[in-house]
């Protein structure tokens, strides 16, 4: 009797907390298989998570700078515009003294640094605009701080802000392998997450949208028409989601 209350003992220690319904953590999100219209599975299919059902804009191409004598300037780092990003975007900060500065944007989900600029500039309004950074890095869509740092003789200034990638022009969130299946982790979706909304007309029209579950996903294969589909996502579920793409018709 004592050795079987010893096995049975050995038994719930080796298997403490075991769940045969658990889902490894990683694994978590939206699952499923890619075809063609003849059930055949399709590889290379390319998977954008576009987050938020709203029109994307995009800045103009140039650097400059605002300076007003007659106004007063803190210390302020602004909302980048246009967000949610598609192609570029401003960032805008002021200084109240001479300052040397860095801006520098990370990935939310691991820290990574993806940019970073630094200069020495004076008092005043700045604007300082990122072109093909998200394409020239390969990023993918998701949300990335980006942090100003300015130190003057007398004063060290930091803020952070939000700004949300959105865009098909990156490297995609996920890939279809050669049996058409694909895999997007709900970590990156961000449900729960609010997000700000500019303006590429006027950078200071800003409003909120908050990231639900229902997430809107990018399917693209060149030679077959693309998809837009909205996905829900659930913390703990693996989501099954197939997929059918047409071909292209010329």
């Amino acid at each position: 009797m004592k050795k079987l209350f010893l096995v049975l003992s050995i038994l719930l220690l080796l298997c403490g907390g075991c769940n045969v319904n658990d889902v490894p953590h990683e694994r978590y999100g939206i699952t499923g298989y890619i075809y063609d219209e003849s059930g055949n599975p399709l590889e290379g299919v390319k998977i954008y998570c576009l987050y938020i059902d709203s029109t994307i804009t995009s800045g103009s191409k140039s650097n400059s700078i605002q300076s007003d004598s007659d106004s007063i300037f803190i210390y302020q780092l602004y909302q980048n515009f246009p967000n949610p990003v598609s192609e570029d975007t401003y960032v805008r900060f002021s200084l109240r003294k001479d300052s040397y500065i860095q801006i520098t944007i990370r990935y939310k989900p691991d820290n990574k640094l993806v940019y970073s600029y630094s200069d020495t500039l004076g008092y005043g309004l700045f604007q300082h605009y990122i072109g093909s950074l998200f394409d020239n890095l390969q990023v993918r869509n998701g949300i990335y701080k980006y942090y100003l740092k300015a130190i003057s003789i007398i004063d060290t200034f930091y803020e952070e802000k939000e700004l949300l990638l959105a865009s098909i022009e990156n490297q995609p969130n996920s890939i279809s392998d050669h049996q058409g299946n694909y895999f997007f982790n709900a970590s990156e979706g961000f449900p729960g997450d609010t997000v700000v909304i500019t303006s590429s007309d006027n950078p200071d029209i800003i409003s909120t949208k908050l990231i639900t579950n229902e997430l809107y996903f990018y399917f693209i294969k060149e030679g077959y028409l693309s998809q837009v589909m909205s996905i829900s996502v659930y913390p703990n579920l693996l989501i099954n989601q197939n997929i059918m793409l047409k071909k292209e018709t010329r």
